[in-house]
């Protein structure tokens, strides 16, 4: 399941037994650090928990689950794999082969040619020597564990700067009247995009939207300030797979900021 329904779980009202449970497979978004430990707290121990990563398009699984990895981690890649798979600058089409440096994604799949009667798509999608663009931006550490980073279309570009939606995710999640949040943009003219914070207060929480900014003030750099501001959100609404309606969110940023 992904991590929203996770999460819904975990702060219901009525507790939830989950000793039942073997384990859990996350997938579909970038799973938060202080999830997966609730999570692994309301377990037996020795229940596995898996986050993967693959795509409709590579049929499947891209990386092979390591559950016994570091945590986050999304796979490794198996030697048979490693021909298949790498990590390239999107910008310079250079491949990054040095660890703890992201890149998007790409690989040499066999089960899919083209997009049905998309052939502009399936140009764009593929490099001239035969390489899938996935559009994913993930990195690996020293010891080949990937860790999902960001959809490439999701980061937010301020003035030449490349913001990460996760990275301030993570930050609003720390405030203790904080449930939900997701991060987006909204145009602006001289500096490009400006990140916006849909928050979701818990139940009881009256925290505020200068409480929100002064907390992402005082951990993230200055060009990861929330500069479009905060909306509060009764929930973040989400696809008939359980994963953030992007586009939804984008529209509520938008209006909000004519508003």
């Amino acid at each position: 399941m992904g991590p929203f329904m996770i999460a819904s779980i975990l702060k219901s009202k009525k507790e939830c037994d989950l000793s039942c449970f073997g384990g859990f497979t996350i997938a579909g978004s970038k799973t938060p650090e202080k999830l997966l430990l609730q999570l692994r707290d309301r377990l037996l121990p020795g229940a596995i928990v898996n986050e993967i990563y693959g795509q409709t398009e590579n049929l499947g699984l891209i990386l092979s689950p390591n559950p016994s990895g570091p945590i986050g981690n999304c796979g490794h890649c198996p030697f048979e794999w490693q021909k298949n798979v790498k990590l390239v600058d999107p910008e310079t089409n250079i491949e990054i082969k040095e660890p703890n440096v992201p890149g998007e994604m790409r690989t040499k799949i066999t089960g899919f040619s083209e997009y049905y009667n998309n052939p502009e798509e399936t140009k764009n999608v593929f490099t001239d020597d035969g390489w899938f663009k996935t559009g994913d931006i993930l990195y690996r550490d020293e010891g080949g564990n990937y860790f999902f980073v960001e959809r490439l279309k999701m980061l937010i570009k301020y003035r030449g700067y490349h913001i990460r939606p996760s990275e301030i995710e993570t930050v609003i999640l720390e405030h203790p009247g904080v449930s939900d949040v997701s991060v987006t943009s909204i145009p602006d003219e001289e500096d490009g995009e400006h990140p916006v914070a849909c928050v979701v207060r818990k139940i009881g929480s009256n925290v505020t939207a200068q409480e929100i900014k002064d907390l992402v003030a005082s951990k993230r750099s200055n060009s990861q300030q929330l500069r479009g501001g905060v909306v509060f959100l009764n929930e973040i609404p989400l696809t008939s797979t359980g994963k953030i309606a992007r586009g939804k969110i984008n529209q509520i940023a938008l209006t909000a900021q004519r508003e």
